[in-house]
């Protein structure tokens, strides 16, 4: 990717990741530790015009519900495009 000077990372983890879920905390501190690197990631290289992204899903992944695989690709094909930021939370329920 440096080489050709673009690409695009994009990591995917869980509701977990920034959310507090005791019962999976064990799960959660290295996909926390995955988001920093991410997030880390574009900061470093976005000037050499690669794009890194965290992109956390806030429910099961099942068609037809606010989690359909269709619709999350969607989203993250958009992050992708627009560059925008370095992080989006999908699917998450209202808090």
């Amino acid at each position: 990717m440096r080489v050709r000077g673009r690409g695009t990372l994009l990591f995917t983890t869980g509701a977990a990741t920034v959310l507090s879920v005791p019962a999976i905390s064990s799960v959660a501190v290295p996909l926390a530790a995955l988001r920093k690197y991410a997030l880390d990631l574009n900061a470093e290289l976005a000037d050499q015009g690669i794009y890194a992204a965290h992109v956390c899903i806030g429910r099961v992944i099942e068609p037809g519900t606010e989690g359909d695989p269709d619709r999350l690709a969607e989203a993250c094909f958009e992050l992708y495009q627009q560059r925008d930021r370095a992080e989006r939370l999908l699917a998450f329920p209202e808090r």
